[in-house]
């Protein structure tokens, strides 16, 4: 009767949420599997800590990894950023000296690579992403030396930047990427030169003239159907 399936179609039916049943069991099988991973290298890990005696109360463990707790964790880098405020402020003052100046640098971005390790492994406790967050403390009070904000890059701060050397450094990279930006600029502009209308399509009628001729027609039949609605409008009203 109509309405009712038919047994084939049901069968259909069945395996098709069969297979669908599979391929959850699968999905739910390999996440626990990589959680029973991660807990058993994090086991392994606090032992190892535990052995070292690196899980002293109070004290911040050396490596990111050996924090299990995503409050600890966060308490811990905002530790580091305090530490990386401080060192900034003190290494403004140019009266330091050259070697205690280099010292509070190197100091500075260790603790920005540390800062790094902590966000990814709060991020891996399950906890917010805050790998963005220190980015304007650290980019706005430095000049960078490297490949941007990565792994490559080194940060002067305050005094250093008139360190011997590193001004001759940072006025080397700036007239590089200067260079770089002009050279795009200048690429960009050879590319604007050679673009004209054809590029945007505005010419392509004259390389297809049949489909001009059913643009035409389909206009000159929009336009007579319209006045014939205005025409029947006006007869209306009188």
């Amino acid at each position: 009767r109509e309405g009712r399936k038919s047994p084939s179609s049901n069968r259909q039916s069945e395996s098709r949420n069969e297979g669908e049943d599979v391929k959850l069991d699968g999905l739910r099988k390999m996440a626990r599997d990589e959680e029973k991973a991660r807990s058993m290298l994090n086991r392994f890990l606090r032992m190892r800590a535990e052995e070292s005696g690196e899980m002293l109360q109070g004290r911040r463990p050396h490596l990111a990894a050996l924090c299990y707790d995503v409050d600890e964790a966060q308490k811990w880098r905002r530790q580091i950023v305090r530490e990386i405020t401080r060192k900034v402020a003190e290494i403004q003052n140019p009266g330091l000296g050259v070697e205690r100046l280099r010292e509070i640098n190197d100091t500075i971005n260790k603790r920005i690579r540390e800062l790094r390790h902590w966000d990814r492994r709060i991020k891996d406790l399950g906890g917010p992403d805050l790998s963005g967050s220190a980015k304007p403390l650290v980019e706005n009070a430095a000049t960078i030396v490297g490949t941007g904000g990565g792994r490559n890059a080194y940060y002067y701060f305050g005094a250093a930047r008139e360190l011997p050397g590193v001004k001759e450094l940072l006025q080397e990279a700036k007239d590089q990427a200067e260079e770089e930006l002009s050279r795009l600029n200048d690429n960009s502009a050879a590319l604007y030169r050679v673009i004209d209308a054809d590029y945007y399509g505005l010419f392509e009628d004259e390389n297809f003239p049949e489909l001009a001729e059913l643009e035409r027609s389909a206009e000159k039949e929009s336009r007579a159907s319209w006045i014939r609605e205005w025409e029947e409008k006006q007869a209306r009203m009188n």
